[in-house]
């Protein structure tokens, strides 16, 4: 199994980081996941969001392009329809202070071919963005560490945290 890990550019740590994004509880179709991965993975040039982007008129604009767009993107479409639940509830947050937390809901999205060719060109805000075979532990934090082990364990692949209390 392959896994997608990122790396800030304003973060100086050793540490990758899953793709993650504040969704909309009303979202059932993910279109916000969609369009951090087509906006911060693939950084294709017609999603992204201009300076001039301010006003409730443009971003009301701007929105129902992006609808539009996501909707002609067949193949991320159907990734997102078989997408699998890892996990909902609290999670800590460790970007805060102690005893701060947040609430997760995590999906595993699995990208087959031409999805999973596409190139990787990290956006704007992101310094690599690289797809990582598990076959060995990868420099990722403990918590997200736990969500790659149950990852793992619902797509019985094999396990390079297997046997280890993350959490």
């Amino acid at each position: 199994m392959e896994v997608l890990l990122l790396k800030d550019k304003n973060e100086d740590d050793k540490y990758f980081h899953l793709p993650s994004v504040q969704i909309d509880t009303n979202d059932p179709i993910r279109f916000q996941s969609k369009l951090f991965l087509k906006k911060m993975c693939f950084n294709s040039q017609q999603y992204r969001k201009s300076d001039s982007d301010t006003n409730s008129v443009t971003k009301n604009r701007m929105f129902r392009s992006l609808t539009m767009v996501t909707q002609e993107d067949p193949e991320l479409d159907r990734a997102f329809q078989k997408q699998k639940p890892v996990y909902r509830g609290y999670f800590d947050d460790l970007h805060n202070t102690d005893n701060a937390w947040m609430e997760v809901d995590v999906i595993n999205v699995h990208f087959e071919k031409p999805l999973a060719d596409r190139p990787l060109e990290p956006g704007p805000q992101i310094a690599l963005a690289c797809w990582q075979r598990l076959d060995s532990k990868v420099p990722v934090l403990n918590n997200e560490a736990w969500l790659l082990k149950k990852t793992c364990h619902i797509n019985k692949a094999f396990n390079p945290y297997s046997g280890e209390s993350l959490l």
